[in-house]
């Protein structure tokens, strides 16, 4: 019997990686189950699993990058009109700053690395914890550190959603995080180009420290010891 001819009017994502493995769906229809159902894409043909009656599922092959066309089929001989779907290098993380936050977590988080791509909706993971990220450019990626419930060192890797897990990976470590005690001297005439020394800790000298008065004074800070350091406002 004859069929309506199947169509397919997007892909999402419309990006993978080269090294394949990416879950796609393609939008269209109308589709049907069948064990039939095929996904081409380039000159790989492989199976497609029915989601909807206007969506397919598709698992890319390995392919070099660059641009390709994807179809598919209900009985695997005649195939829909295909659309594009292009091939980009795999993202690689190389490292992170700061490379160290509190247990409480809302530690912004820049990750270095390579071939990020707007178009692909990354998630940072801490650990088992996947947290939202925001794409900045093709070599950063920034995310908030979520919470931890002890001291302890924790992979953080980059992963893009439908993509298998991406090479690169670096160590972030949850700490107690540092307590004030006292500021001395507690009153200042005025806070435009003052300095005052903030007592309590443990702070690090390798830490990169910035002083806030109220909610409008922003400023340096240097270490002085693991319980002072100094601060310009």
């Amino acid at each position: 019997f004859y069929e309506d001819t199947v169509r397919v009017t997007s892909v999402i994502p419309s990006v993978g990686a080269s090294s394949g493995g990416v879950t796609v769906m393609a939008v269209g229809g109308p589709f049907s189950e069948s064990e039939q159902l095929r996904c081409r894409i380039g000159e790989n043909v492989g199976s497609a699993t029915f989601i909807s009656v206007d969506t397919l599922m598709c698992v890319t092959p390995m392919q070099s990058v660059g641009v390709t066309r994807l179809s598919v089929s209900l009985n695997g001989q005649d195939y829909s009109e295909a659309v594009a779907f292009e091939y980009v290098r795999s993202h690689v993380v190389e490292g992170v700053e700061p490379s160290f936050g509190p247990l409480s977590g809302g530690t912004f988080v820049s990750v270095h690395g390579e071939h990020f791509d707007r178009r692909v909706e990354y998630v940072c993971r801490f650990g088992e914890a996947d947290v939202a990220s925001e794409y900045v450019s093709d070599s950063l990626v920034r995310c908030l550190s979520p919470m931890a419930g002890e001291g302890q060192v924790v992979l953080l890797g980059v992963r893009a959603l439908g993509h298998p897990d991406a090479p690169g990976v670096v160590s972030f470590e949850y700490r107690e995080g540092v307590s004030v005690s006292g500021v001395l001297p507690s009153r200042l005439l005025s806070k435009s180009g003052s300095k005052f020394y903030v007592s309590g800790g443990p702070f690090e000298s390798t830490s990169v420290f910035g002083c806030t008065v109220g909610e409008a004074y922003e400023g340096e800070a240097m270490y002085v010891s693991s319980s002072l350091v100094a601060c310009n406002v």
